[in-house]
């Protein structure tokens, strides 16, 4: 898909989801946030897109983003909450709710709405485009589309590397989410280098895995479902490598139970 397509693309999706919201939130949004992340080279590639991910440039319209839908769901009579722990909430709705732009999850990170595709406001993160996108783990996803001037930016090495599809590891505070996250792309035909993997490695040792909090946000690239079901059980308790290890061993049967997203 050509640029021109993706901003069509992107006007149409996102027009559909302003028609849903009140007008102050729009005007918040429209100013002050923007489309980034695996969305945009999946377009490029025209494959399909799960979820289009909306960062925000400043912490008010975050905050305010999350307060409209925590409000939203107080007023929907109907909404059924499910405590998943760790801080994320799953909604239902006991009348008719797919693909009513109505939240679906509400973690510490995000508001995840009802939509096809998924759309899914990032409110635990925030920050002007460059400087988020900098903080990405691979440089083919540092592309993003501001809803203000309705403009795409992107790398001049973005169609080369999607092209060859190669991942480039740029850094990460997540950095084993990071190597979690090449099973899914090496599964759809992407090719990571010893180098590469071996940045990754480095910067693990940032980390102490060993200790429950850190191990939790470490793995948050991966199912948060299963973050909030499974992790919230590890023991609190200091641990040695093989300690934490044989626990997770204990929660995991087989390699399929890791779902990445």
């Amino acid at each position: 898909m050509k640029p021109q397509q993706i901003v069509k693309t992107l006007k149409t999706v996102f027009g559909k989801y302003f028609d849903t919201i009140d007008p102050e939130l729009k005007e918040l949004i429209t100013k002050y946030g923007y489309v980034t992340g695996g969305a945009i080279p999946c377009m490029i590639n025209g494959d399909y897109v799960n979820d289009y991910d909306v960062y925000f440039s400043n912490k008010e319209t975050a905050d305010h983003v999350l307060a409209y839908y925590q409000g939203l769901i107080l007023r929907r009579p109907d909404a059924i909450e499910t405590d998943l722990g760790l801080g994320f909430k799953s909604y239902t709705y006991t009348e008719e709710y797919e693909n009513t732009y109505l939240p679906k999850f509400i973690s510490p990170n995000a508001v995840t709405l009802y939509s096809k595709p998924t759309i899914q406001l990032m409110v635990g993160f925030y920050g002007q485009p460059k400087k988020v996108t900098d903080a990405f783990d691979w440089l083919h996803i540092k592309s993003y589309f501001c809803f203000e001037d309705m403009k795409l930016r992107m790398l001049p090495r973005t169609y080369e590397l999607l092209l060859d599809k190669n991942l480039i590891y740029t850094g990460s505070d997540y950095p084993l989410s990071s190597l979690l996250r090449t099973r899914k792309y090496m599964k759809r035909g992407w090719s990571i280098s010893a180098h590469e993997m071996a940045k990754i490695a480095l910067e693990m040792q940032k980390h102490d895995l060993t200790n429950k909090e850190q191990l939790i946000a470490q793995m948050s690239g991966i199912d948060p479902l299963y973050i909030a079901e499974q992790l919230q059980n590890l023991s609190s308790n200091a641990l040695s490598i093989d300690e934490r290890i044989n626990e997770l061993e204990g929660l995991i049967n087989e390699e399929d139970t890791w779902t990445l997203i």
